[in-house]
């Protein structure tokens, strides 16, 4: 229930940006390119998948699969904003699980931002994340809060919830990761 009143928010999220009036004393202005880098934490991973097997004619046993176990991620990354309240991103996460580390996976997402006041902004995305070693692909929705320290610099804070498929018994068996990172524009 509550994955499915963040998905949806996600969502509304993106259609209240769209329409969202371009504030000229904001620092959130069309044709920003910048710079991000973020640490996020997973409070959250994906179950354990469970398949059954047929051992012999009448007998079937069950198998269980582990799902990666990562405690963070790192992420590197650019991001575009063509107009001033609809973007897009490209992050570079490097997830760890102890002393070591996987870097496979490259996040993509359409962005949504919200001036709040002069350096405030409330934002959402929706995108895919690409683990190219498996050819899969993830899809996740995060809303976040940016605080604009200058004209270049920024920190910002996000909560991102990741799905393999968007079957509805796969939605409550997601991923969630909590993000702190700092942006630089150009």
């Amino acid at each position: 229930m509550l994955k499915k009143l963040f998905l949806s928010l996600t969502v509304a999220g993106l259609a209240i940006t769209s329409i969202a009036a371009n504030n000229t004393n904001s620092l959130y202005q069309a044709g920003q390119f910048g710079l991000a880098a973020d640490v996020g934490y997973i409070s959250n991973d994906y179950p354990d998948q469970k398949t059954t097997v047929r051992v012999s004619r009448y007998r079937t046993a069950t198998v269980t699969t582990a799902n990666r176990d990562y405690d963070a991620t790192v992420r590197f990354g650019a991001f575009y904003f063509p107009l001033a309240n609809i973007g897009v991103s490209a992050m570079l996460p490097v997830y760890t699980a102890g002393d070591s580390f996987e870097l496979n996976t490259l996040d993509l997402s359409l962005v949504g931002r919200v001036p709040v006041s002069t350096s405030i902004g409330l934002y959402s995305k929706l995108g895919t994340s690409w683990q190219w070693n498996d050819s899969e692909y993830d899809y996740f929705g995060a809303v976040g809060a940016q605080f604009s320290l200058t004209k270049q610099i920024g920190v910002y804070s996000e909560v991102n919830y990741q799905v393999r498929d968007f079957d509805s018994n796969n939605l409550k068996n997601g991923q969630t990761t909590l993000r702190l990172g700092v942006s630089y524009t150009f």
